[in-house]
């Protein structure tokens, strides 16, 4: 379990959100947060993509080349 304190605003807006959706305000804070982490984890594989772009490790591939090797 984790307590946190949030402004009055947001905890407005998240009980507004959950009685809008007949969720839970506990459920909403859940999945708010899962999807920012996910987002996180997203943008952290996309750097390290880009990463292994700019060393050199890795090429890319263009969609006409795809469609071509696919044919």
């Amino acid at each position: 379990m984790l307590t946190i304190n949030l402004s009055q605003e947001v905890e407005t807006e998240l009980h507004q959100l959950a009685s809008q959706r007949h969720t839970p305000v506990e459920q909403l804070i859940n999945e708010v947060i899962f999807g920012y982490l996910e987002d996180l984890h997203d943008a952290a594989l996309g750097d390290a993509a880009m990463d292994e772009l700019k060393r050199g490790e890795d090429t890319v591939v263009s969609f006409d080349e795809v469609k071509r090797q696919l044919a």
